[in-house]
């Protein structure tokens, strides 16, 4: 398995922001705690365009994130 990393761009938004929930989930987190989080486990668009934003990719698919704060 290859992984490619790239800066993140604002069309990530949707994937990372479900692998971010996904994470969560696997720890064990109860689905009530998760949606309680929605907002904060959610990337908009704006936060890919930072040049600060990584998406690391296996076969296109985003498969990790970074996004370092200003």
């Amino acid at each position: 398995m290859e992984v490619h990393i790239r800066n993140g761009e604002p069309r990530d938004a949707d994937a990372v922001s479900l692998l971010a929930r996904r994470a969560k989930a696997w720890w064990g987190y109860p689905a009530a705690w998760l949606d309680e989080w929605r907002d904060e486990l959610t990337l908009e668009p704006a936060h890919l365009q930072s040049p600060t934003s990584f998406v690391a990719l296996c076969d296109e698919t985003p498969v990790g994130v970074c996004v370092a704060a200003a």
